[in-house]
């Protein structure tokens, strides 16, 4: 029998998350749920009473910390959720423990009340497997041998918080935030402090001088909003720059697209997709999934979507 799953947030139409769970071979079948903020636990509650789990995605990776029963460390750490999973976890631990990954699940206190629903009585676990995703996918771009001294995240929200957690795991020693806000309450910069990491800031509209000089840089930002920031970097020669914009709608992006002119690397943003999902399929099933299935899946769907775009442009003009 299938475990079903839904991806939930908003906007939800591009997510590949069922992509994904179809091709893991693992018997999950996922379906996208647009939910909006504030409404999590309303949906928990209802139409995905009946669900193994979540994938959640932006904006609910931080409100899906009040919904959970228990929370892993790394969650808790991080400040954010991506995976939700509702009932027995000992899969969980089996897989995790022989991918190096011990999770380790922590009472949630601050757990929002979820009136009338069947899972009251059910523990509901959260983790993060975005972390792993990024650092993932930056290793199969660059080798696991790479190194880096000098990190630029773009954005302060959840994702921008996995990816601080995840510049750590790889040994960078300095990252810079670049956001339209600084501000601490519930931001990367909160958790800076949490995880003990000294950052620094500066403004968005600022951040094209510094990349030019980064070895890395990690986009968390919405679609099109680092537009501008590519145009910016137009006529820049940046051999040593690594970029993993993480909006793998369209792609490639137009910051992935002035990343390559100027002579620098291109980490597909699918690739953190893929690899955060490989993990919550394992989790969801306690099974371990078809990755090169997964993979080449995923590169289809991308690349179709591509030529449609472009067939679109043209016909635009």
């Amino acid at each position: 029998m299938s475990l079903h799953t839904h991806v939930v947030g908003h906007p939800i139409a591009h997510s590949l998350s069922p992509v994904i769970f179809a091709a893991a071979g693992v018997d999950i079948h996922c379906e996208r749920a647009d939910v909006e903020r504030g409404h999590l636990a309303d949906f928990l509650a209802g139409q995905g009473r009946e669900d193994r789990g979540l994938s959640v995605t932006m904006p609910l990776k931080k409100e899906a910390l009040s919904v959970c029963t228990h929370i892993d460390d790394l969650a808790v750490r991080v400040g954010a959720i991506n995976t939700i999973v509702v009932g027995k976890i000992d899969c969980a631990e089996d897989v995790g423990a022989q991918r190096g990954r011990q999770y380790q699940w922590i009472p949630n206190a601050h757990r929002r009340q979820l009136a009338n629903t069947p899972v009251e009585d059910t523990a509901v676990y959260g983790c993060n497997t975005d972390v792993a995703g990024i650092v993932a996918a930056i290793r199969e771009t660059l080798g696991d041998e790479a190194t880096f001294s000098n990190a630029v995240i773009l954005g302060s929200g959840a994702t921008a918080s996995s990816a601080l957690a995840a510049v750590q795991e790889l040994g960078q020693p300095h990252t810079l935030i670049c956001s339209r806000r600084h501000v601490m309450q519930g931001s990367v910069f909160a958790v800076a402090q949490r995880l003990g990491v000294p950052v620094e800031y500066a403004p968005l509209t600022h951040a094209h001088e510094y990349m030019e000089h980064a070895d890395l840089v990690i986009s968390t930002l919405p679609a099109h909003v680092a537009d501008t920031l590519a145009q910016r970097l137009r006529g820049a020669h940046v051999p040593n720059l690594a970029v993993l914009d993480v909006s793998y709608d369209p792609y490639p992006s137009a910051l992935s697209t002035a990343v390559i002119a100027a002579g620098g690397i291109d980490i597909p943003g699918y690739e953190m997709l893929i690899h955060q999902g490989i993990e919550q399929a394992r989790i969801f099933s306690g099974r371990e999934p078809d990755a090169d299935a997964i993979h080449a899946t995923v590169l289809a769907h991308v690349q179709r979507r591509h030529a449609a775009d472009q067939d679109s442009a043209q016909e635009g003009r």
